[in-house]
Parts: structure tokens; C-alpha cells; sequence
């Protein structure tokens, strides 16, 4: 799982690659150099959004989006340099205008003017995913004290092999037969009587 997450961290790497002297610590959901803005999580009226403007023209159309179109001419947000020496300004100019609106009039609005931006989903959202379930990402499955539940599936593919089918776990000691009788050679008797000195 770690391997199939590490490649998230390309910008991250190259950012100390090239400035190796430069500590890089936490940046919560700030881009990871701290070195483009907006780039955030922002709450809004049902939740959370988030907006990614990687570059001046990204920024606006989010201002088009949110009928500030004034502010691109403010010497704090006319570039990204700017915008990220006054990250704290801008984060809030964004989280102003998401306060007023649900997830969906934000992503129709930013959508409209073409801004990198996505709601963010609950997991009851996640495991609804039409997309991730049409991937075999995830399966639903019958458990049997859980009743019918959604479960993931392994990101890893291998060409010409089907994926193995989730299967809930056998409860504790369901396997007890075969693993004493068959791979250990215990007879009934002797097994009966490891369960009755509560061995087993």
C-alpha cells in the first residue's frame, strides 16, 4: 500500500531535489512546497472542496467563478508569487465565497470556468463510487454478522489474471476441523478432548 501511494509525493521530491537544505515539514492540504495558491481543502455549506490553482490563469477563472474579478489587478494576489507571500489572504478570500455555497454550485461554477477543483467525499460517498465498483476497486459482499457491506479490492492488476473475489473471514475456530484433523493428523478423540481441557 505504502509503494502505491509514494508516487503522490513526485512534487514533494523534486522540490528537495532541488533545494535539499530547505526543510520541508507538514503542510496539511497546502500544496506540499507551499509554493502554489490557492491550493487547499475549503469547508463550504454541505462540506469540504477542493480548489487548485496551479497557475495565474487557473486563479482567474476562480475569481470569474466567484465574481472578484477586482482582486486580479491587487498587487497580493496578481501572481502566484504574490498569492503565496500572502497565502493566509487568499485561503480566506477562497474559504469566504465556499462558506455560501454547497459542494455542487461550487463545482458547477468552478467547473464552468475550467478550475481544477473536486468535492470532497464522505466515505459513505466512497464506497457509493459507480467508477471505483466498475473497477473492481470495490465490491459488495455478504458478511455474516455485518450483513451486506462494501469492501476494497487490491490496486495491484496483473495482465491475463482475474482478481480473486472478496470473501468475508471464517469465524474464530470454523477451520478447527481441517486444521487439526487434516494437517495436524489429530483423530476425533484427541481433538474432543484439547476442546474439552479448553485448549481449543
Amino acid at each position: 500500500m505504502i509503494e502505491a501511494m509514494f508516487p503522490t509525493l513526485a512534487s514533494n521530491l523534486g522540490m528537495i531535489h532541488n533545494n535539499p537544505d530547505r526543510p520541508l515539514g507538514r503542510t496539511g492540504n497546502r500544496h506540499g512546497g507551499l509554493a502554489v495558491s490557492p491550493y487547499n481543502v475549503y469547508a463550504c455549506r454541505d462540506g469540504w472542496f477542493a480548489i487548485i490553482c496551479n497557475n495565474d490563469d487557473h486563479w482567474a477563472s476562480l475569481l470569474r467563478a466567484m465574481g472578484r474579478e477586482e482582486l486580479a489587478e491587487d498587487p497580493r494576489f496578481a501572481t502566484n508569487a504574490a498569492r503565496v507571500k500572502h497565502m493566509a489572504e487568499t485561503d480566506a478570500l477562497v474559504e469566504a465565497w465556499a462558506a455560501t455555497k454547497t459542494r455542487a454550485e461550487i463545482f458547477a461554477a468552478t467547473g464552468e470556468h475550467k478550475v481544477p477543483s473536486a468535492p470532497v467525499r464522505d466515505l459513505h460517498e466512497v464506497l457509493a463510487s459507480e467508477h471505483m465498483q466498475g473497477r473492481g476497486m470495490l465490491e459488495v459482499i455478504d458478511h455474516p454478522s455485518l450483513g451486506r457491506i462494501t469492501v476494497p479490492g487490491s490496486p495491484l492488476r496483473y495482465h491475463g489474471t482475474p482478481q480473486t473475489p472478496a470473501t468475508p473471514s471464517h469465524s474464530i475456530g470454523a477451520d478447527n476441523a481441517g486444521v487439526y484433523g487434516e494437517l495436524l493428523g489429530l483423530t476425533a478423540d484427541e481433538v474432543a478432548e484439547l476442546k474439552a481441557e479448553g485448549a481449543i
